[in-house]
């Protein structure tokens, strides 16, 4: 989403809280401000970093009275949450696949039929946005994959129930993005004075897997985007730890990943 705003002549990058939210008077700032032009406002629904879920309604309520045009992204958020896309009057709305276990390389494009787009690569499949043959299997994956998708595996228990269990051992951790307007299966937390990459290491050692962020930016030595923008002291940019579950964890799985935690936290806050 960012390279595609940098490619453009001009745009605008809105400002976001502590949390991650938007700032709804920011965004009704910058959309008076650009009123008598084509706005078009893309945001994703929920950042899969931070676990921060944006208010929809109230955005698309505020860009749709200047007339702007209401793009959102649904990847991260479509795993956790069943999706009206009529209910919150998005212009365009686009997911993949293998969020909800399709093959990878298919995704969805949702739009509005007064919407015109340019074609990615000009040719005439897919109504004539793109070219080459379409992706039979993958398409017929992500139908079924939407048919059979089970969201009642989805629950916060295991999330509020680690966080407590490691903030219980380790009192100056704390979580990073909102504590209620959140992906429920996601934790964000800071470790200060840790090396998130090294504390990684570890875990992986002990047959737990986690990552220092979003899979966009795993492996690079620059701090993601959405650290950057929500304000995050930079003493804690490499001190951050995501945590994702898969709603079959028990309380012995809980317990035994926040005592690694806490090992492995004491042993490089030692070194």
């Amino acid at each position: 989403m960012l390279k595609c705003c940098q490619s453009c002549k001009y745009s605008h990058s809105l400002k976001v809280d502590i949390n991650g939210l938007i700032d709804e008077d920011d965004l009704s700032h910058q959309m008076e401000k650009y009123r008598d032009d084509n706005v078009i406002v893309c945001f994703e629904l929920a950042n899969s970093e931070l676990g921060t879920i944006q208010d929809v309604y109230t955005l698309s309520k505020i860009i749709h009275y200047y007339h702007g045009i209401v793009v959102a992204d649904l990847t991260g958020y479509i795993p956790y949450k069943k999706v009206n896309l009529c209910d919150m009057n998005v212009d365009v709305a686009t997911f993949s696949g293998h969020k909800l276990h399709a093959l990878k390389g298919v995704g969805v494009l949702y739009k509005l039929e007064d919407i015109a787009l340019s074609p990615l690569i000009y040719g005439s499949q897919e109504q004539g946005y793109f070219a080459g043959t379409e992706n039979v299997v993958g398409i017929a994956s992500l139908g079924k994959a939407v048919e059979t998708y089970n969201y009642n595996m989805v629950s916060s228990f295991q999330r509020d129930r680690l966080f407590k269990m490691i903030k219980e051992r380790i009192p100056d951790c704390f979580l990073v993005g909102s504590r209620t307007k959140r992906l429920p299966m996601n934790l964000y937390i800071c470790f200060p004075n840790v090396n998130a990459l090294s504390l990684e290491s570890l875990l992986e050692l002990d047959g737990i897997y986690v990552s220092t962020g979003s899979a966009c930016n795993n492996g690079s030595s620059t701090p993601s985007n959405a650290l950057v923008a929500i304000g995050l002291n930079e003493d804690y940019y490499n001190s951050c730890l995501r945590i994702t579950f898969n709603g079959t964890e028990t309380e012995l799985d809980l317990e035994y990943i926040a005592e690694k935690i806490k090992k492995n936290v004491n042993f490089l806050r030692s070194e």
